[in-house]
Parts: structure tokens; C-alpha cells; sequence
């Protein structure tokens, strides 16, 4: 019988990230998403909640560390107001949390918080930091696999948790889970050329799998999860610097691939050759496109590529249709583990 896995996306705090968790099925699914702030431009506390529970109204996790203070006086503010409204919210510290002697501020208002942690930092250290913690804390230990683009760094990584399990076997089962998170889309896609498209590895799930199936006899596979930061992004938008213009470009996920397909345009005649609409076109006619009754992403991309009446959309729709169907795509596969 399969294991439904919880998937915990980061996701950064976007219009496009909240319309398409607004649109989202969840329903038998295992799912607390990771909203990242990214910018502190006209936020405030009762904002960013009113905001994020008119789109998502379960539990989830708060990441401040781009936009926040030394003394973490937004995660502080957030921590306190989901406190008294009862609201099912939880921080994510980092080492620097506890080094500045703040962790204690933060989590006195909850009894649960996410702790991220490269894999490459010495974590038997870092989980020694935590055990004082676990006694009165639910703590979801997140090992941060980094950028994960060829089989080099692949086999590391996997090799890398499998050695961090090993390792710290019994502290490890005292988490309320082991998520693992990574990504496998590259720093820069300006090796794509304007009107083409590449593909992508997904290796960050292929360890994830591998490490399953490695542990999968054993209870500590019961506590782990899956992360990952490909839906951040979509966030991501390319500029021809030269006329500093926005070209259109969509990212699809498939069971094992990311699908980067770029537009195109005339800058000299201000001709679009390929639009997202094109685009949409191209994902809607190819043999890896999931159909439209799979998710609002892909019932969007269909009717763009479908319906001559039908706009073109905003770059904010597109990461909603874009972040929604990758969503979508990774809900099915953790509950359908062993069909991956």
C-alpha cells in the first residue's frame, strides 16, 4: 500500500503563488506549504495573514529570512499574532536563529516550527543544538539539498542523507518529520535561446525516492517528507537586458522533467514571434502535457492555446497556472509513491 508523503513547496508570498493555492484541490492530500516573504513593501502582520488565509486556510510554515532584522522582529510579530488568533502558522528558524539568541522570542508562541538546515553544514551539531527543544516542540527538520542539476551532484547528495540517517538514527526519530528539500532547475536558464525549450532532470525527487526505498522497512520513513523550491522559480522572470524587455516563459513539470519553454520577439520591428500563447500551444500539442481536466493550471494553459478570445495573461497568471499544475503533479506522485 502506498504511503501518501506530505509535500511542504516553498512558495514565495506572490500574488501568483496565492491565486494558485487558491485554485488548488487538496482534498486526501498531505500538504503544509513553506511561504517565503520576499519583499517588506507595504507588509504588515495582519496583512500577510488576512492575504494568505483568504487563498489557504490549513496549516503551513512563515519563512521572514529575506526581508527580516537581525533581532527577526517580523517573524517575532507573526509568531505572536497566530498565537492569539489561533491560527495554524509555524516559523522556520535557522542556526543564526539560535546563535542570536532569538529562538526563544520566536517559538514562545507556538509549540511546532520548521528548522532548515543545509546538508553540507556539520548537522550532527545542529541537531544536537535542537535537542533541548524537542522535549515541549514539534520540530520539522528540513535538510536542504541545495541545487541539484547533474548525476555528480545527485549521487552525492543522495549519499550525503543517507550517511545523515545512518548516522544520527536515534536523534533523528525524535522529529516530527524529516523533510527533504532541493531543487533541480538551474541558476540561470540563459542557455535557452529565445523560441526554444529545455528539459530538466528532476533529481531532487529521484532522491527523495531512492532514499524511500532505502528506508522504506524501517520507521523512520514514516517521518519523511518532501520539499522542494522549483515552484520559487516560476517566480523568476527573464529580461532581455538590452532593451530591458520581459520575454515570456512558462515552466511544466512532469514526473521526472522540468520543461522550460521561452517566447521570443522581434525587438527591432516590436514583433512578439512567439507569445505565451504559442507557448501554451506547444505544451497543450506535445505528448507530455497532462490535460486539461488535471488541474486549473493546465485548464488555463488549454483554454490559451484553445480559445482565439482567450488573452494572452499576465505574468502573474502564468506562474498560477504554472505553480499550480507543478503542485498538482507532486501531490499525485507522493500519494502514488511507487508509480514514480
Amino acid at each position: 500500500m502506498n504511503k501518501n508523503f506530505r509535500y511542504s513547496p516553498l512558495l514565495q508570498w506572490r500574488t501568483g503563488e496565492r491565486n494558485a493555492l487558491k485554485n488548488m484541490e487538496r482534498e486526501g492530500y498531505e500538504f503544509t506549504p513553506i511561504f517565503q516573504l520576499v519583499s517588506d513593501k507595504n507588509f504588515t502582520t495582519q496583512k500577510f495573514f488576512e492575504e494568505t488565509l483568504a487563498c489557504y486556510d490549513n496549516s503551513f510554515y512563515y519563512d521572514t529570512d529575506i526581508i527580516d532584522n537581525k533581532k527577526r522582529d517580523y517573524m517575532k510579530s507573526l509568531a505572536k499574532f497566530a498565537s492569539k488568533n489561533k491560527i495554524k502558522a509555524y516559523p522556520i528558524i535557522r542556526l543564526n536563529d539560535i546563535i542570536n539568541n532569538n529562538v526563544q522570542a520566536i517559538i514562545e508562541n507556538t509549540n511546532h516550527f520548521g528548522y532548515i538546515v543545509p546538508i553540507k553544514n556539520k548537522i550532527e551539531n545542529e541537531i544536537n543544538i535542537l535537542i533541548p527543544y524537542m522535549q515541549d516542540y514539534k520540530i520539522n527538520l528540513i535538510l536542504d539539498m541545495g541545487i541539484i542539476t547533474t548525476d555528480k551532484i545527485a549521487y552525492d547528495a543522495a549519499t550525503h542523507c543517507q550517511e545523515i540517517i545512518k548516522q544520527n538514527y536515534n536523534k533523528l526519530r525524535e522529529f516530527k518529520n524529516i523533510t527533504f528539500m532541493g531543487c533541480s532547475i538551474p541558476q540561470s536558464l540563459q542557455n535557452i535561446k529565445c523560441g526554444e525549450s529545455e528539459s530538466y532532470v528532476r533529481f531532487d525527487i529521484l532522491i527523495f525516492q531512492s532514499l524511500v526505498r532505502m528506508f522504506r522497512q524501517n520507521p523512520i520513513s514514516n517521518l519523511f517528507s518532501y520539499s522542494d523550491y522549483g515552484a520559487v522559480r516560476f517566480s523568476d522572470i527573464e529580461y532581455d537586458f538590452s532593451k530591458i524587455k520581459i520575454l515570456p516563459k512558462v515552466r511544466y513539470t512532469t514526473n521526472d522533467k522540468y520543461i522550460v519553454l521561452k517566447g521570443k520577439k522581434d525587438w527591432k520591428n516590436n514583433i512578439m514571434i512567439k507569445s505565451y500563447k504559442d507557448l501554451a500551444k506547444e505544451i497543450v500539442q506535445s505528448q507530455f502535457y497532462y490535460g486539461k481536466d488535471f488541474s486549473f493550471g493546465d485548464k488555463k494553459i488549454y483554454e490559451k492555446a484553445t480559445n482565439i478570445k482567450a488573452g494572452v495573461g499576465s505574468n502573474h497568471q502564468w506562474v498560477t497556472y504554472s505553480t499550480n499544475h507543478h503542485i498538482a503533479v507532486l501531490l499525485k506522485q507522493l500519494s502514488h509513491f511507487d508509480e514514480i
